[in-house]
């Protein structure tokens, strides 16, 4: 449980980065952490976001990468 201790320090940070502060912030963010020594595919993530709303974003963001959406 020490990756889910970090992240969550992590996204505090990240948060108080980002929004200074403010309720409700102005910035949403996800942080993904994965293992360099396993590509299975699980990671593990935090955010300030809806999961909905973070799927949204990443499945735009892939087309994006993939050359399917300017």
């Amino acid at each position: 449980m020490e990756i889910k201790r970090r992240m969550t320090f992590a996204a505090k940070a990240v948060d108080e980065i980002l929004n200074d502060g403010q309720r409700p912030g102005l910035n949403g963010f996800v942080i993904l952490a994965l293992p360099f020594d396993d590509i299975n595919g699980e990671a593990n993530y935090i955010s300030n976001c809806r999961r909905e709303d973070i799927i949204s974003i990443m499945k735009t963001m892939i087309a994006r990468w993939e050359g399917r959406v300017n």
